[in-house]
C-alpha cells in the first residue's frame, strides 16, 4: 500500500475508521460525518478535530 501512495502520480482514497492507518498513510483527509463533509485538510489537524469529536 506504501508503495501506491508514494507515486507522484497516482491519487489514493484510503477508506478507514483506524486512526493508526490515516495517519501513517494520508497527507490530507476528508471527515464525513453523517453524509455531510465535516473538514478536510492537513491529516494532524483534522485527526485532532475528529478525535476530540469522539470523545
Amino acid at each position: 500500500m506504501k508503495e501506491l501512495i508514494e507515486d507522484e502520480n497516482r491519487t489514493v482514497i484510503i477508506v478507514s475508521h483506524s486512526a493508526e492507518t490515516i495517519r501513517k498513510l494520508c497527507d490530507r483527509v476528508l471527515w464525513i460525518d453523517a453524509g455531510e463533509v465535516r473538514m478536510f485538510g492537513e491529516t494532524d489537524v483534522v485527526m485532532k478535530e475528529y478525535e476530540e469529536f469522539m470523545n
